[in-house]
């Protein structure tokens, strides 16, 4: 769900900057920033190993992009954390379809 708030927001923001609404462009981006700061500050660097670092990573350039295209209203630096997201987001449900497919072979 973060990160359908998180493609949403951003969504938004460039929907704003094409409409130069500089308001709702400032809005939906702090939304979006917090989404992926919460996103990074929840990660368990001590047990998530690896993945946790890379993960953490990620969310430092989307929110790098995000800062990006908020001070110079830089279109290509949104898309940029929005393929990141996007990225993560199907991982995510990847992952997911695969655990809950298999919880249901071992129920059987």
């Amino acid at each position: 769900m973060l990160y359908d708030g998180a493609l949403r927001f951003t969504a938004d923001a460039r929907d704003a900057i094409g409409r130069a609404d500089i308001r709702s462009r400032q809005q939906c981006l702090s939304r979006a920033l917090a989404i992926v700061s919460e996103l990074q500050s929840t990660l368990d660097m001590e047990s998530g190993g690896d993945v946790a670092a890379q993960l953490d990573k990620l969310y430092g350039f989307v929110h790098d992009r995000l800062m990006e295209a908020q001070l110079r209203q830089d279109i290509k630096a949104l898309d940029e954390a929005r393929r990141v997201l996007t990225t993560l987001r199907e991982g995510w449900l990847a992952i997911s379809r695969s655990t809950s497919a298999a919880s249901q072979s071992a129920a059987r």
